[in-house]
């Protein structure tokens, strides 16, 4: 990790709690963006919390439905396509609608993504 890359941690009793408290956290901070990229599928009460927070919600594709895996080359599109400054939720199978994770390849691939934004952006 470079000197100009920031990574923040918080932690909550609940998801729900963790969302708002995140979204509140993101919509007061300008300069991070007002958009937040949710994986689709999403329940709707974690969409609602993030939209009460003041951010906008977009949704990248996750779930493959013929498949049931997860939509890599989707997911990998609609997030190159996310306007700058862009929060993106990433889910893990214990708290996902779906109960589908991330390959370790596919873990890479949106590794990938988030460096080629982040140096697109730089």
């Amino acid at each position: 990790m470079t000197a100009d890359m920031q990574v923040s941690a918080i932690q909550t009793i609940s998801l729900t709690g963790a969302l708002r408290m995140a979204g509140s956290f993101v919509s007061k901070f300008p300069t991070i963006g007002r958009y937040v990229y949710l994986p689709s599928p999403t329940p709707e009460d974690h969409t609602r919390t993030l939209r009460e927070s003041g951010l906008e919600i977009r949704t990248f594709r996750y779930v493959d439905k013929k498949t049931g895996s997860v939509d890599i080359d989707g997911l990998r599109e609609d997030l190159l396509l996310a306007p700058e400054r862009s929060a993106v939720l990433l889910w893990v199978a214990g708290s996902a609608p779906t109960g589908v994770d991330p390959t370790e390849a596919q873990w890479k691939v949106i590794l990938n993504v988030c460096r080629v934004s982040h140096a697109r952006r730089a």
